[in-house]
């Protein structure tokens, strides 16, 4: 009778407080990448639903599914710009050997080519970041 009862309470606590944890952690990955207030509402909500639903299994998918949604958007959101002299507007010959071997280097790496930024999840918002300085 009353171990039933406690038993039952104390899974029920369990899996609310998971329920809790889950639903926070997408919404702040949401919010991470620029989610506006429906997004992150739109994430909670799922991630509780699915939570509650499927417990365990539910908060991995949820947590999975927006951190590949956050990556995604991090990924192709953050463009950068590649700033570098062109060689054929440099008078200088010494200059313009210069300029012509950094873009050899350019052309032949992707990377440097087209430059993307992609941080962390708890590296991408500036509040984090400064509660890491602090932390440090």
């Amino acid at each position: 009778g009353v171990l039933s009862v406690l038993l039952f309470v104390d899974n029920f606590l369990l899996a609310m407080i998971n329920q809790l944890v889950c639903s926070l952690t997408t919404g702040y990955l949401t919010w991470l990448t620029d989610g506006g207030p429906l997004a992150v509402g739109l994430a909670v909500g799922l991630s509780w639903a699915i939570t509650w639903q499927w417990r365990s299994l539910g908060a991995i998918v949820s947590l999975t599914a927006v951190s590949g949604c956050s990556y995604y958007r991090l990924f192709y959101g953050n463009t950068a710009r590649l700033v570098h002299l062109d060689s054929q507007k440099v008078d200088n010959p010494v200059r313009r050997k210069l300029a012509k071997h950094i873009e050899g280097i350019i052309d032949i790496c992707p990377e440097l080519k087209n430059p993307r930024y992609i941080p962390t999840f708890w590296a991408a918002d500036q509040w984090t970041n400064m509660a890491l300085l602090i932390a440090k």
